[in-house]
This record gives C-alpha cells, structure tokens and sequence, in this order.
C-alpha cells in the first residue's frame, strides 16, 4: 500500500469519527457543544489540507514533463 493510500484511509477514517461527534452534538450541554464544533471545524481543515496536498502530489505525477 502507497503511502498516498494510506494517508486517504486515515482520512476517511477521520472523516468518519467527524459524522460520529456530529451526531452526537444534539445530546450535548451548550458550551460542549461549541467546543466540539470548533473541534470539528479544524479536523475538517486538516483533513482539507491534506487531500489538497495529495491532489498536488497526483497532478505532479501525472505530468511526464515534471518526472524527467
């Protein structure tokens, strides 16, 4: 396994404990409830950084050009 693909299963693994504590900000006090919510925000811009980041690296493969 590329280290591209598992970067792609730790991020749909993230992705998948995000839809968890999501679910669960209905049943949470008020002030736990925003802090999760920032919490969330920011694994969701990491997880964004991160296939931005292997977009990049598959554009730069798929350009022969660049591999000479």
């Amino acid at each position: 396994m590329s280290s591209q693909e598992r970067r792609l299963e730790r991020i749909e693994k993230k992705k998948e404990k995000i839809s968890k504590m999501e679910a669960r900000l209905g049943v949470i006090s008020e002030p736990l409830r925003e802090q999760q919510m920032k919490m969330i925000e920011m694994m969701k811009s990491g997880i964004e950084m991160i296939e931005n980041d292997i977009r990049k690296q598959e554009n730069i493969w798929n350009f022969p050009e660049i591999q000479q």
